[in-house]
């Protein structure tokens, strides 16, 4: 049975991606023994009395309709013929379209996603803050107005939410104030969000990570002695996330006025910074109403930059190696060093005189006394050789450890123990 169906130019560049003459689907579909009947306004469907259709009033609403021969059984809507009329034109016509942009950058949310997971496991709970603040803790900090340039709301609600965060601290600092007056004295923390900052553009809102950690390092239990969480914590765990993402960094002193001097480091990678670490000082705890002497702990803040981070670790390669067939070689190293260096320049520089012998360097004991000279420490090191292809021999160990002596004695001036 034959079937009459309606055919619009307009539809078909929406369908298809681009546009037909009515002319040219005429004499397409009647040289495949289509029956051209009139133009008429577009009925949804078969239709069986095409001169009861109105006449279209504007070229969009024109369609053409036809009487489909009764063998194509293939042909029952629209949709087909148009499909038809592609297939015949050229698939080679139908324009490519750019592809829509990512929605989601996969990659910081998983390195977000990593860093939140990496201080869960470290025993942190995550909390959530408005991104309102109140300018006046900023000078709790030791930061004046100068200090930072805030994005300051039209119709704050109340003056203490009248400026846009600009550093995750104060905040963080409330929620260990009340867990602290509600007799919670191991209080691990963290915040992933981002803080707002001036710029003469406008502003920009990078992303941070910040904790706040203080109290014991274990559950209490009569067969452990009870330990609060220290310098060595708190670097192990800031350092800890850097080499789980694989990012290579540097560490120097920081001086910021609401952490301890010389307790205090900044971490950098590639000339980004990459966030820092320290403990609190007294007089910012006692500013939220924390009483040191009573709490008799310290308060340990760390601080990443998760665009950094992100930044960094986007291009980077993970490559693997065979497992060693060959034994390992561990020597010892002890020698005095000017407090001007630190271990970490000392391990770099040792491992770079030959990445593919020495594998790693690792700081045992360190120590000053009334014997060792101001301004001088005692560092011992472990220092582990190892070589892939074949075993190595005392004559080849032997010249490494003398070119290592020989580089920090003329480098850093060294002094042999």
């Amino acid at each position: 049975e034959e079937i009459i169906l309606g055919v619009r130019p307009s539809r078909f560049e929406h369908l298809i991606g681009f546009g037909i003459e009515a002319g040219q689907i005429k004499d397409i579909l009647q040289k495949l023994g289509f029956a051209y009947l009139k133009d008429a306004v577009y009925v949804k469907g078969a239709v069986s009395d095409p001169d009861k259709l109105a006449e279209p009033s504007h070229p969009k609403e024109l369609c053409q309709y036809y009487r489909v021969p009764g063998y194509r059984k293939d042909i029952s809507r629209e949709a087909d013929i148009l499909e038809e009329l592609a297939r015949l034109i050229g698939y080679d016509k139908v324009p490519q379209k750019t592809p829509p942009k990512q929605v989601m950058d996969r990659h910081a949310y998983r390195i977000q996603k990593k860093a939140a997971e990496w201080m869960v496991v470290w025993g942190a709970y995550e909390t959530l803050n408005y991104s309102f603040t109140d300018p006046v803790q900023m000078q709790h900090l030791g930061l004046g107005d100068s200090d930072a340039s805030y994005v300051r709301l039209i119709n704050p609600q109340s003056s203490n939410q009248s400026v846009m965060r600009v550093s995750l601290v104060p905040q963080l600092l409330n929620n260990l104030a009340y867990n602290l007056n509600h007799a919670e004295r191991n209080v691990r923390l963290f915040e992933l969000g981002k803080v707002y900052l001036k710029t003469l553009e406008g502003h920009m809102e990078p992303r941070h990570l910040g904790a706040i950690c203080t109290g014991s390092t274990q559950e209490e239990h009569y067969k452990v002695k009870n330990s609060f969480l220290d310098y060595s914590w708190a670097k192990g765990c800031f350092e800890g996330l850097l080499n789980s993402i694989g990012i290579d960094w540097q560490v120097k002193a920081i001086d910021l006025p609401y952490l301890v001097e010389g307790e205090s480091f900044a971490y950098y990678g590639e000339d980004l910074s990459l966030g820092y670490f320290g403990r609190l000082k007294a007089p910012v705890l006692e500013a939220w109403g924390i009483d040191t002497t009573v709490l008799k702990q310290e308060v340990w803040l760390l601080n990443w930059e998760m665009d950094s981070l992100i930044s960094l670790s986007r291009e980077l390669v993970i490559r693997y190696r065979d497992i060693p067939r060959f034994p390992a070689v561990v020597r010892d190293l002890s020698f005095l060093l000017a407090d001007a260096f630190s271990y970490r320049e000392i391990k770099d520089k040792i491992m770079a005189l030959d990445p593919e012998l020495v594998r790693d360097v690792q700081a045992f004991d360190e120590y000053r006394s009334k014997q060792i000279p101001e301004g001088f420490r005692s560092l011992s090191l472990h220092l582990v050789l190892q070589d892939q292809e074949k075993t190595l021999t005392d004559e080849r160990v032997d010249q490494v450890m003398t070119l290592i002596q020989k580089t920090l004695k003329d480098k850093y001036d060294i002094k042999m123990r």
